[in-house]
């Protein structure tokens, strides 16, 4: 699903969250456009250059485009075969917007609530069908960080937080399990639907079947 392949992305690209057209062109053209009109992409330049060769030597720290009988190339000064033909989409530049990013992915998954930014890489997404709670994170750090666990806690009100990762390490989830914050991968929202279709669902992120509670009560 486009929507969280670009989640991924945000999370890699930094302070200055971009996607180039190249990347897109995987994805239909009427969800390129969708995302476009959501202000979710939003066009933010054109390039005149493309990168160099793996590994060439031809001193350049870039190619110039041009465009030879009516086709977009940016040539390599050394080797022919290593020319790359573009499509004018191609050298477009389009900004992610994290913020409605997130809350499309939210829709998407008919999470209902208010969505709230918690720290740097972390947002409260709302509540599943199963009323637990979504947090959607990039980092297991982010969550591991002095005071975030007791806080998606008490936001979760008193049952264990779902934390949805783009990855976990197996020494992170253990951790988090001991913590009682149920951890995921982002795949595990992913399903097909009876057309084969890839949509999002949070409702099938289920506590561990072993989980044993320890209540101590004053008698």
């Amino acid at each position: 699903m486009i929507l969280i392949w670009l989640w991924k992305r945000l999370n890699k690209t930094g302070a200055r969250p971009e996607v180039s057209g190249r990347l897109l062109r995987r994805f239909p053209e009427a969800e390129i456009n969708k995302l476009l009109r959501a202000r979710i992409l939003v066009e933010d330049r054109k390039i005149d250059s493309w990168g160099t060769c793996a590994h060439c030597d031809c001193g350049h720290d870039a190619r110039m485009i041009q465009e030879i009988n009516g086709k977009l190339v940016a040539c390599c000064p050394l080797d022919p075969s290593q020319d790359v033909f573009l499509e004018p989409a191609d050298l477009m530049r389009y900004r992610i917007d994290g913020e409605k990013l997130i809350a499309a992915i939210a829709a998407a998954g008919k999470l209902t609530g208010t969505l709230a930014v918690i720290s740097a890489g972390l947002w409260s997404m709302g509540k599943a069908a199963t009323g637990r709670s979504i947090f959607l994170c990039r980092s297991p750090r982010d969550v591991l960080a002095p005071g975030i666990s007791m806080l998606l806690k008490s936001l979760a009100g008193g049952k264990p937080p779902i934390v949805v990762f783009d990855e976990i390490d197996q020494a992170s989830g253990i951790r988090l399990r001991d913590m009682e914050i149920d951890a995921h991968e982002v795949f595990e929202i992913l399903h097909a639907d009876g057309n084969g279709v890839e949509v999002m669902s949070f409702d099938g992120l289920l506590p561990p079947s072993d989980r044993v509670r320890l209540i101590i009560r004053n008698v």
